[in-house]
């Protein structure tokens, strides 16, 4: 097949164009500058908990009832925190009372003693103020935190179910 020499002027023609839409332009000189990239990183945390449900309490039993429950608390990395847990809704509740510090209510408006431990031996009470309180540094993960509940034996109650509601405060 012959090309033409029409054709072949035509086809050049359309290459040179298509070669000067796509070379970079010529400049004469060039002008440079930066700019600064800031943000501001705030402290915060959030939590999230799960119910605490004891085993079924046998009033006649010698031993305490025991359950424990988790706290999965997420704070900026290093930002100190403190986690403090309510008294409870249950009338007379007192977390620096010992293992009878707060009440759950039942039947009738009963009570049922019991109280919420930082340390598995049942020592450090759980609380809202001062010695009370679960300190931590965050990791920018989340730290589970478990929470020991302790029901006294022997106690006199009725038959029924008991609740209580507890406020779970992180500050930082």
């Amino acid at each position: 097949m012959l090309i033409r020499p029409q054709r072949l002027s035509a086809l050049a023609a359309l290459s040179t164009l298509l070669l000067a839409a796509t070379a970079t332009p010529s400049f004469a000189g060039s002008a440079t500058t930066s700019f600064t990239v800031t943000a501001t990183v705030a402290n915060s945390c959030i939590v999230s908990a799960s119910t605490l449900a004891f085993p079924t309490y046998l009033p006649t039993a010698t031993a305490a009832t025991t359950g424990s429950t988790t706290l999965d608390v997420t704070c900026t990395l290093g930002a100190p925190y403190t986690v403090a847990l309510s008294n409870g809704s249950g009338t007379g509740a007192d977390p620096t009372a010992g293992a009878s510090g707060r009440k759950m209510t039942g039947p009738s408006s009963a009570l049922l003693a019991y109280n919420l431990y930082q340390d598995s031996g049942y020592s450090q009470a759980w609380g809202s103020t001062g010695l009370y309180l679960l300190s931590g540094t965050g990791t920018g993960l989340q730290a589970a935190l478990t929470v020991y509940g302790r029901v006294p034996a022997s106690q006199v109650v009725a038959a029924g179910s008991y609740t209580d509601t507890i406020n779970v405060t992180v500050s930082f």
